[in-house]
């Protein structure tokens, strides 16, 4: 149940995953007393409140909810999810249970087995995903960005995932948000994006990653996973400017030894398949 988007009720299709949509963006429905209870129930919103998080407590049913803040009150929840690198020491949570860290990232299967596949890399990235999903909505920092990587490299295919795109130009592609991300990731050398999930799932991909960052929690993640060697970050996307590309990009786009290391560490981080390991604890204590 939920208020879904276009790209959301196409991916809840692909999986054949039956659906309602609320008029509201809210919880109002789900929360009333006339909704028949489910035994496990799994909560991905920002716009849960305190209130509506205090009634879930209050009910018979088990609610586990996807948080990457910590600024809720989670007391009486039987779980919470916050799979964030470094979240299991970022931040301390009174729900019953709680899972944290980057050990619990949920995947698609998909994913999963684009992991397992063995990648070649070429000596120059030749073909680039740049994925800018919900949060960029104009052209104009999108230009900039098209205009960075064109600096470096200025005959990379650039495969755009996006709301917005530009006109047409060579080697440009854009496709709109779909279910099919690990289509677009098995044919890149470099994921580029604008934060958000993509680049945990694109690293976790074994794809060289690197991201310019649209909120203050996103760079601060950013931050994170670069001093962690699994991904570049490029810094905030307000900053990006063509004349002065960031030296990462230039180094994620033309060095082999560079993606190679991004690989390598990334390999190392992650649990093979984190979201099957997520529902095994989940069931160790239900």
């Amino acid at each position: 149940m939920g208020n879904y988007e276009e790209f959301a009720i196409k991916t809840l299709q692909t999986y054949r995953i039956a659906y309602t949509t609320l008029e509201s963006p809210d919880f109002s429905t789900l929360l009333s007393q006339s909704t028949s209870k489910p035994d496990f129930a799994v909560f991905d919103s920002y716009l849960i409140s305190q209130s509506q998080l205090d009634q879930l407590a209050s009910y018979n049913f088990k609610s586990l909810i996807v948080d990457d803040s910590c600024t809720l009150n989670f007391e009486g929840i039987f779980g919470v999810l916050n799979f964030r690198l470094d979240a299991n020491n970022l931040y301390r949570y009174n729900a019953k249970h709680s899972f944290l860290g980057i050990e619990f990232l949920v995947v698609k299967p998909e994913i999963v087995k684009l992991r397992a596949e063995r990648r070649i890399l070429n000596d120059k990235a030749e073909s680039l995903l740049l994925f800018t999903g919900g949060m960029l909505t104009g052209t104009r920092k999108l230009s900039t960005i098209v205009d960075c990587i064109r600096e470096i490299s200025a005959e990379i295919k650039i495969i755009h995932i996006g709301h917005v795109r530009l006109g047409r130009t060579d080697n440009y592609y854009h496709f709109f948000p779909n279910p099919h991300i690990e289509k677009y990731l098995a044919e890149c050398d470099v994921a580029l994006n604008t934060g958000g999930l993509i680049k945990y799932e694109s690293s976790f991909s074994l794809v060289p990653t690197a991201s310019f960052s649209t909120t203050p929690l996103q760079l601060y993640d950013s931050k994170i996973l670069g001093a962690r060697g699994i991904h570049y970050d490029l810094g905030d996307v307000e900053s990006a400017s063509a004349r002065n590309a960031p030296p990462l990009l230039a180094d994620i786009l033309l060095r082999k030894e560079c993606r190679s290391q991004l690989v390598q560490n990334s390999r190392s981080y992650y649990h093979d398949n984190p979201t099957l390991h997520l529902v095994k604890q989940i069931e160790k204590v239900l």
